[in-house]
């Protein structure tokens, strides 16, 4: 197989593309707008089926209100109040989720149109999209330069993201892929295995209540895996906080029990953001999918050099950088 580019509509920034890296096993459809991950077409011995939700044009996307398939940013999750402290001052962002600003604010990288740099169609190909957040956008300050590379490798896909800014500021990069293995059914019927023994509890708005706390005796604790409806029937929308597993070992592993595919997830974030999809709304409707966002803890810049928090604060002449690996599983060959 082979890639290829296609016309995907048009948006504010431009023209949108839809690119599809081409392999034997997986085929990752990618979109300019919002460097989106919308499909992934797995071929397995039961036939292919997609495994992502995705959306059908750059309009659709641009009437999406769920961050369907995009890398959030600049900063993935909320940030209380839509207030910045940061080296002493506040900055204000705009708020998009009650009063909170979530990723990025409410008109975040998602909603950009990024720029293919490079594109490898070899037998391993890869696509790698940029993006220039200008200094004061949704009120985050530097100018901050980022790129989001997507590679298949058998029957795996990995997503390398990188940041630079030219002032003090923050970065919290996520991929909002919704995975749904089912073809379609409720994704609660998945069952979900994550290595975190902690979790952040949180208010009504989503906001963190206290640092990270035990995750045992509570509908958060997935380390023995399980189907979804049993934790909090399946509604969950809270950062865990991720166990220190051995190099090569799944932080996480969703797998769809019906039709034997899964998916493991890899990543050197020190959280997942799991949310099961109950505000799906527009093209999809609640639990048609499910996001494992791998980042960092959400409102970590009102608890800069507390205890148990990861920084999110990037200054000049660093660069920021996460990796997350999907490892597709098919359903076992019939004997």
């Amino acid at each position: 197989m082979s890639s290829s580019t296609q016309a995907h509509g048009e948006a504010p920034g431009g023209p949108v593309d839809l690119v599809t890296l081409g392999g034997e096993t997986l085929e990752l459809s990618v979109s300019t707008l919002g460097a989106a991950a919308q499909r992934l077409l797995a071929h397995g011995p039961d036939g292919s089926r997609d495994l992502l939700l995705g959306l059908r044009d750059a309009a659709a996307a641009l009437a999406d209100e769920s961050f369907i398939g995009v890398v959030a940013g600049r900063f993935a999750n909320r940030i209380a109040g839509g207030e910045l402290p940061l080296d002493g001052h506040t900055w204000t962002l705009p708020v998009n989720d009650g009063p909170n600003t979530l990723h990025g604010g409410p008109d975040g990288f998602g909603r950009r149109v990024w720029t293919v740099t490079d594109l490898d169609d070899g037998p391993e190909p890869w696509l790698r999209l940029a993006l220039v957040s200008p200094d004061g956008d949704q009120g985050f300050p530097g100018e901050l330069a980022v790129a989001a590379t997507y590679a298949v490798r058998g029957w795996s896909v990995s997503l390398d993201l990188e940041a630079r800014t030219t002032a003090t500021t923050v970065v919290n990069l996520t991929s909002h892929a919704y995975w749904n293995l089912a073809a379609g059914a409720d994704v609660r019927d998945h069952h979900l295995r994550v290595a975190a023994s902690r979790y952040l509890p949180v208010d009504g708005t989503g906001i963190p209540v206290s640092g990270p706390v035990d995750v045992a005796g509570t509908g958060y604790d997935l380390r023995d895996g399980g189907p979804l409806r049993a934790h909090l029937d399946g509604d969950v929308d809270h950062c865990l906080v991720l166990d220190d597993p051995p190099p090569g070992v799944a932080q996480a592993v969703l797998s769809d029990p019906a039709s034997g595919w899964s998916v493991s997830v890899e990543t050197d974030a020190p959280g997942v953001q799991v949310y099961t999809g109950a505000h799906l709304r527009g093209a999809f409707a609640a639990h048609d999918g499910m996001c494992l966002e791998t980042q960092w803890f959400p409102d970590a810049p009102h608890h800069e050099g507390e205890p148990g928090w990861p920084s999110t604060v990037l200054r000049p002449g660093e660069t920021w950088r996460s990796r997350t690996v999907w490892r597709i599983d098919p359903p076992q060959r019939p004997a």
